[in-house]
């Protein structure tokens, strides 16, 4: 039957079809469960904001008001969040763009870079070797620095191919402990095109 069919529902017909859409009581999130990963994001969020390193976010804001594109890559599970800040860019500046991960793509581009290009290469949680898509990143960091555009990692990690390929290098806590999240990535990444927006306004 219908969920929607008015003619034959009586009055207690919308209260029964919430009765069956409701899971069993075992399965209810606990408040236990919530707390866990509410207190674990909350902690990463203010670990991030309590200890970034200003002064290379800083330069950051001002390698991006004075480039002339911006591109972001991040492979695997860290696309999505290069997209993201791809996205947040080109709404607002129209010259950045997210690479992607198709080598034919990014070989194509790489070429073009010049030293008044910004890369941004975000490899987390994890970064390092467990990252099977780590290498289509760095490949692009490598490249794209050996044609002068700047580099800016994203990483979780202080010991990285990326950090000794990198200009500036932001850090964030992907791993809590708890839960591994891409939260604060994101967060970041909106930190840092929320600034550069600002910025362009004054």
């Amino acid at each position: 039957m219908s969920l929607d069919n008015s003619d034959h529902a009586g009055p207690d017909s919308s209260q029964s079809i919430v009765t069956a859409l409701r899971p069993a009581a075992e399965s209810i999130v606990t408040d236990y469960e919530l707390n866990l990963f509410r207190n674990a994001s909350l902690a990463d969020i203010q670990f991030l904001f309590n200890f970034i390193d200003r002064a290379v976010l800083d330069r950051v804001i001002d390698e991006l008001m004075n480039a002339n594109r911006v591109f972001v890559i991040g492979s695997g599970e860290n696309y999505p969040n290069a997209s993201f800040m791809g996205y947040l860019g080109s709404d607002n500046f129209g010259t950045w763009y997210t690479i992607t991960g198709s080598k034919l793509a990014w070989e194509t581009l790489l070429p073009e870079l010049t030293s008044r290009d910004v890369v941004f290469a975000i490899s987390t949680s994890p970064s390092s070797d467990q990252n099977p898509f780590k290498d289509d990143t760095i490949q692009v960091a490598k490249r794209a620095r050996d044609r002068g555009a700047t580099v800016v990692a994203i990483v979780d990690q202080a010991k990285t191919a990326l950090t000794t390929i990198a200009e500036h290098v932001l850090y964030v806590r992907a791993y809590s402990g708890v839960l591994r999240s891409h939260i604060v990535t994101a967060i970041l990444l909106e930190t840092i095109v929320g600034v550069t927006v600002l910025r362009s306004e004054i």
